[in-house]
C-alpha cells in the first residue's frame, strides 16, 4: 500500500471509529440503565454513522448494534466484578 492509499485508509478508519465511539457511549448508557429495551435503533445508528462520514446499510446497522450491545453488557459485567 502506497502512502496515498495508506493515508486514505487511515482517514476512513478515523471516521468509522468516531461513529462507533458515539454509538458505543449511547449504548453503554442504555445498558447501565437496564430498562430491558434498546433505545438505539438501526435507523438512529445509520444517522449517527452518516453524520460521522460513514454510510452503512440497515442490515449493517442491525449487526453492528447486536455486537455493540453484547460488548457493552460484557464490559459492564467485567467492570462490576473488579
Amino acid at each position: 500500500m502506497n502512502n496515498k492509499n495508506s493515508s486514505h485508509f487511515t482517514s476512513y478508519l478515523r471516521m468509522l471509529f468516531r461513529g462507533l465511539n458515539q454509538l458505543y457511549v449511547d449504548i453503554i448508557k442504555d445498558v447501565v440503565m437496564d430498562t430491558g429495551k434498546r433505545k438505539m435503533t438501526p435507523e438512529k445508528a445509520m444517522e449517527i454513522m452518516k453524520k460521522k462520514g460513514t454510510m452503512i446499510t440497515l442490515e449493517e446497522a442491525e449487526l453492528m448494534l447486536d455486537f455493540l450491545y453484547r460488548f457493552a453488557k460484557l464490559t459492564l459485567k467485567i467492570v462490576l466484578k473488579q
